[in-house]
């Protein structure tokens, strides 16, 4: 049978959940609409997924497609991964290379560039090739969660972790997932000023409404946690759930009470939730660097001794607009300015 490719977008979902139904394909969070919808608000884009299939084989290659403002740019676009772990996703690693062709051919019309964040499942050993870079962004932790929680306690966690829950459980701190209002806005103000304390980047200050909008539209493929004692609220994660996988997404900390170490207990007690829902595994993310001695991922270290890579990818597609694109941003802020910034593809976003 032929090759033959189809674009899912929010007119056409219908054709993507009958595909998925009909394939029998449960994938990660980040390959469905709900969860698409939101970062293409966020990213001020629209998204798009692309589907290459043959015979019994299927490509499946989600991403945010971003516009350009200048009238002379109207009929191009650039792409980019949505925030997180979202590489195309391939049933048959012999159907990639073949898939990889018509999407770059759909591509080479209209598209200027490309910024893909691999999924560190589904692309570890399945990654794009033709005309692309790919780098090891980060480490990031991952816990396997089929073994016997007696396992997981004495093999994965790390003895200071241990001695912590066991401390925080004994003076009587209660967990809860959780669903409601008042613990959601609880959660954004108390997320808000995690990232101030933090000092993280503009794009980490999602807005309240999108927050909300994600939690609404994801229904029980996500879960709001809390920490607390006595009335008083510690902390709070939000945890993406989708293809056996649940993923550490955002999380807030109670800076009042910065020295209880009440995420390491909501953490041990979400894994414990976990495992009676026929998860596999929990992907706990890096650190904010990609230094091993960093703090957050030495953190994350203290749950799971399993680590994966995870990659990006650039692509130029059109040099000769790409290039125009640059001189046009550098005529108006300047060499210097572009020094420090052209490590980023799409740096003029």
């Amino acid at each position: 049978m032929q090759d033959k490719y189809s674009i899912i977008n929010k007119l056409n979902i219908a054709v993507y959940f009958d595909l998925l139904e009909a394939l029998n394909l449960d994938l990660d969070i980040y390959y469905y609409p709900e969860f698409l919808e939101i970062d293409a608000n966020i990213q001020k884009g629209e998204y798009e997924i692309f589907i290459a299939q043959k015979n019994e084989d299927i490509f499946i290659y989600p991403y945010i497609k971003l516009g350009f403002e200048k009238a002379e740019l109207n009929n191009f676009f650039d792409i980019s991964s949505p925030y997180g772990y979202c590489g195309p996703y391939c049933s048959n690693p012999n159907f990639f290379v073949e898939a990889e062709i018509l999407f770059n051919e759909f591509m080479s019309k209209n598209c200027v560039t490309e910024f893909v964040r691999y999924h560190f499942l589904y692309n570890e050993n399945l990654k794009f090739s033709q005309g692309i870079t790919n780098f090891q962004n980060r480490t990031i932790v991952t816990l396997d969660i089929d073994q016997s929680w007696e396992d997981i306690w004495t093999k994965e966690y790390s003895g200071t972790n241990r001695n912590v829950i066991r401390k925080l459980e004994k003076e009587g701190y209660n967990y809860f997932v959780t669903r409601e209002k008042d613990d959601l806005n609880e959660f954004v103000e108390m997320y808000y000023l995690t990232m101030n304390n933090v000092g993280a980047g503009s794009f980490y200050f999602f807005d309240k409404k999108l927050i909300k909008e994600l939690f609404d539209n994801l229904g029980g493929k996500i879960i709001l946690t809390r920490v607390e004692k006595e009335g008083v609220s510690y902390c709070y994660s939000l945890f993406l759930i989708s293809g056996n996988i649940a993923t550490y997404y955002l999380s807030a900390r109670n800076l009042e009470h910065s020295k209880v170490p009440a995420t390491n207990f909501l953490l041990s007690k979400t894994v414990e939730w976990l495992q009676d829902k026929n998860i596999n595994t929990i992907n706990l993310g890096g650190g904010l660097t990609n230094d091993l001695n960093d703090p957050l991922f030495k953190f994350k270290s203290n749950f799971s001794k399993s680590k994966n890579d995870f990659y990006i990818g650039k692509r130029i597609f059109n040099h000769e607009i790409y290039k125009d694109i640059v001189n046009s941003w550098i005529s108006v802020h300047g060499q210097e300015d572009y020094e420090k910034r052209k490590h980023i593809l799409q740096f003029y976003r």
